[in-house]
């Protein structure tokens, strides 16, 4: 459909490998070092444009890329899928892909179940999270307002003096009654 994400996969099989083998380095004795196997895909118009290219450095006898892009505007396409080796000469291969762009307006209206819709009215684990900071955030506003003092500590021990001389209180008038 217009508009949408194009997926098209290649699936490329080494045909000299049995299965479950794995492809080793490639063949160049006059190449200086160790070169693995390695492959180019590339997706194209037939104008020449070049839509994806991927690099594989797969060694499985088979594999598969996935190569995405926007789709055109509505209508019939042709493009070119072409496989390059990056080790070997007369490996490479060319494929046309034909496919066609629909209108979205064909696909059928999306309606959304009602309990899905209900889960729009509740919090969302970020909001539940917010939520709890702001409650802990505006005890600890409350306790600083009156104090100059960026140390906390000194908020819990005026606390606990005030507990402890509100119980001696209570204490000294029980015992006048």
């Amino acid at each position: 459909y217009a508009e949408a994400l194009v997926t098209v996969r290649c699936v490329c099989t080494r045909l000299d490998l049995s299965e479950g083998a794995s492809a080793g380095d490639a063949y160049a004795d006059r190449w200086p070092a160790e070169k693995p196997e390695g492959w180019w895909i590339m997706l194209s118009t037939r104008e020449g444009k070049i839509v994806s290219v991927d690099r594989v450095k797969s060694a499985e006898r088979r594999f598969k890329q996935d190569m995405k892009f926007m789709s055109p505007p509505v209508g019939s396409y042709e493009m070119l899928v072409s496989v390059v080796s990056d080790s070997y000469v007369g490996l490479d291969q060319n494929l046309p892909v034909k496919f066609e762009v629909l209108s979205p307006s064909l696909l059928p209206e999306y309606k959304v179940h009602a309990e899905d819709a209900a889960l729009d009215d509740e919090p969302t684990l970020f909001d539940q999270m917010m939520a709890g900071n702001i409650e802990e955030d505006s005890d600890s506003e409350e306790e600083g307002k009156g104090s100059d003092s960026d140390d906390d500590d000194s908020d819990d021990e005026d606390d606990k003096k005030d507990e402890d001389s509100d119980e001696e209180e209570e204490l000294e008038l029980k015992k006048k009654k």
